[in-house]
């Protein structure tokens, strides 16, 4: 790990191709639908009549996708091809989500959710840098959250540094330092503060932050972890839990630190076998090959596949076409916007190999 982090001091290492051993075995296109394993409280958001309850709902939401990474520190996922999707049914949680690489550089993911009365539009990308004992992950992108009923929006605007910690020695755990903001189009704002560990541990984790009304007036406490619970703080010493992480499998740092929701991402279940498109994570070979154990074999499939993305981009750009377009998501400005095709398609059986898992 040194020996290719030391040649990078300080660069975006987005743009470095990493040994396939600093992976964790999903694609950063699942890692996005790992941010709905909470989704239960959107389902309640969107029922919820008062603002402030609302925006605290969100909030906890928001959180929860931070608990996931948990016990991650020690690996990341695959960077997805150029074109790669991923999509995820859950009817236990009334979730539909799909979510496609729509840039390589720089890397954009973009994802489109449907829930119980609320619908999610996001783009992701960020920049990655080492820093000698530390390894920053720097949050870039758009997030929108609508409720049909409310007729409300909820974006969010800002999003802390994810750190790996002990990057050369020591054990390695991610660290969340900065702040989380979140506004509502009726007026109510949330802001969330990640703090950073004291010595010897000391806040290690802690979350605290406001909710303010449509007039700009506190509203409310909050207080908890970002990896165990979020809860609003009432009048004296009186909480109102409203969000606590589900229980990991035992044993789960033996196993990339997944939860039971991430160990289930890459399932393939009868129901859906007939219906993935060709260019799923799930039907990604080295990614396949790595989750089985052949690392050898998941290696050589990596640099076969990143060799023929640079050889369909060089044909791409003599084409005098420009970037490849995405299939599922055209950009509005800054924005990336679901063009409504992927779920339809899916129905009708017409997704087409472009290509992308050749090896």
């Amino acid at each position: 790990m040194f020996s290719v982090l030391k040649k990078n001091m300080g660069k975006d290492l987005s743009k470095i191709s990493m040994p396939i051993t600093f992976n964790e075995p999903i694609s950063a296109l699942e890692r996005l639908a790992e941010d709905f394993e909470y989704c239960d409280l959107l389902n309640r958001a969107a029922k919820t009549e008062d603002p402030i309850d609302r925006i605290a709902l969100v909030t906890a939401w928001a959180v929860s996708g931070f608990s996931a990474s948990k016990n991650r520190g020690a690996r990341k996922p695959f960077n997805p091809m150029l074109g790669e999707t991923y999509e995820l049914q859950r009817q236990d949680l009334g979730l539909k989500f799909m979510s496609e690489k729509v840039s390589h550089h720089p890397p954009v993911m973009a994802a489109y959710v449907e829930g119980k009365g609320w619908t999610f539009t996001a783009d992701s990308g960020g920049r990655q840098k080492f820093w000698g004992r530390s390894m920053e992950y720097m949050p870039e992108g758009s997030a929108t959250l609508k409720f049909k009923e409310h007729d409300c929006e909820y974006t969010i605007d800002e999003r802390p540094s994810v750190f790996v910690r002990n990057i050369m020695s020591g054990t390695k755990y991610i660290e969340n330092q900065g702040e989380m903001k979140i506004s509502a189009s009726t007026g109510e704002k949330a802001t969330i503060k990640f703090e950073q560990s004291g010595w010897g541990g000391g806040s290690k984790n802690k979350i605290s932050g406001e909710l303010k009304d449509s007039n700009g007036k506190s509203a409310a406490k909050l207080e908890g972890k970002w990896d165990e619970e979020l809860s609003r703080k009432g009048d004296g010493d009186n909480y109102q839990r409203l969000w606590k992480v589900h229980d990991f499998p035992k044993d789960a740092e033996k196993y990339y630190g997944f939860s039971t929701f991430a160990m289930q991402l890459n399932e393939i279940t009868d129901d859906i076998k007939d219906k993935l498109p060709p260019f799923d994570s799930r039907k990604r070979p080295d990614q396949s090959a790595f989750e089985q154990g052949d690392v050898d074999k998941a290696e050589e499939l990596k640099k076969k596949l990143e060799e023929n993305q640079r050889s369909r981009r060089a044909e791409w750009e003599k084409s005098n076409k420009g970037a490849q377009p995405p299939q599922f998501f055209k950009q509005n400005g800054k924005k990336w916007e679901y063009n409504g095709e992927y779920w339809d398609r899916r129905e009708q059986d017409s997704f087409e190999d472009i290509g992308i898992f050749n090896t």
